[in-house]
């Protein structure tokens, strides 16, 4: 015992820190995975990390700490959030895990795991566009949809301002550009290709 505290005061208070942080997190995914909240070591809800009384509180804490909050702060946390939220998916990306669960391999040639695919496929036929087509239905929500289109006012509109601003974007105007160039080439291709074939000598059968 003397032998380990003489040791853990030559670390310095950042390695302290690290380390135990680190216990903190194995702790942490340990109770995760063995269905164990990790904040009160209650049974956890299914499918969820907290049980319901600590999934209660944080609801709570949520709503308490949003009402306190002004428009400006709002903006700016949904902002930082949504940086945060990209950053994570590119650096599981580059690991090869899927971004949508965050913890299994993406499949070869896909971006996503196989078990993500399925379940977004099973939730599109259940609530997917055809499906509220069929019972004439914007595409979006439950509202009834302009006639002659697809979605209601609503989404109309917020869809003609996505598109507004896709096409004034310097990525949608550099897209075009390239596929000018792409079209270009592919004919100048098909004429070198058709002159060479007129240029080829005839067989002539007798």
């Amino acid at each position: 015992m003397r032998n380990k505290v003489i040791f853990l005061e030559k670390l310095s208070k950042d390695e302290l820190r690290k380390r135990r942080n680190a216990d903190k997190r194995e702790r942490y995914h340990w109770y995760v995975s063995h269905g164990i909240c990790p904040f009160c070591l209650n049974d956890a809800q299914p499918g969820r990390v907290r049980c319901a009384v600590c999934l209660e509180k944080n609801y709570a804490s949520h709503q308490k700490h949003d009402a306190n909050r002004t428009e400006k702060q709002k903006s700016d946390y949904l902002q930082k959030h949504k940086l945060r939220q990209r950053e994570k998916r590119q650096r599981l990306k580059e690991q090869g895990i899927c971004p949508v669960c965050m913890k299994r391999p993406v499949s070869k040639g896909f971006k996503s795991c196989i078990e993500c695919r399925t379940k977004e496929k099973q939730k599109t036929e259940r609530e997917g566009k055809s499906y509220r087509k069929t019972l004439g239905l914007c595409a979006y929500c439950d509202e009834p949809p302009i006639p002659g289109k697809r979605c209601c006012p609503k989404h109309y509109a917020s869809r003609i301002v996505g598109i507004t601003k896709c096409r004034q974007s310097e990525g949608f105007r550099l897209s075009q550009i390239e596929q000018k160039k792409r079209i270009n080439v592919f004919w100048r291709e098909m004429e070198w290709e058709r002159n060479q074939r007129m240029k080829q000598p005839q067989c002539i059968h007798p």
